[in-house]
């Protein structure tokens, strides 16, 4: 198994950032608000998230882990 990288581990701090505030902003207020300065963060770290996701290829290549990154920009953008 290769070592994690300064990318994976930014990618690990950045992931684990927007799910914590994701879960404090949907307990806070039930939504999501353009609006609110919270939601604002979640956004943007949920999309670094996703655009360093695309940057990690530890496996050998594009896989189901940058599909899935592609389809969370695509909901960012359609949803935001």
């Amino acid at each position: 198994m290769p070592e994690i990288t300064l990318l994976g581990w930014l990618h690990t701090f950045l992931g684990i950032s927007a799910i914590s505030i994701g879960v404090y902003e949907i307990f806070k207020n039930k939504h999501f608000s353009i609006d609110s300065n919270t939601s604002q963060v979640y956004f943007w770290l949920t999309f670094f998230t996703a655009v360093t996701a695309l940057n990690i290829y530890n496996q050998g290549g594009f896989g189901i882990a940058h599909i899935l990154a592609i389809l969370a920009l695509i909901a960012l953008f359609v949803g935001g």
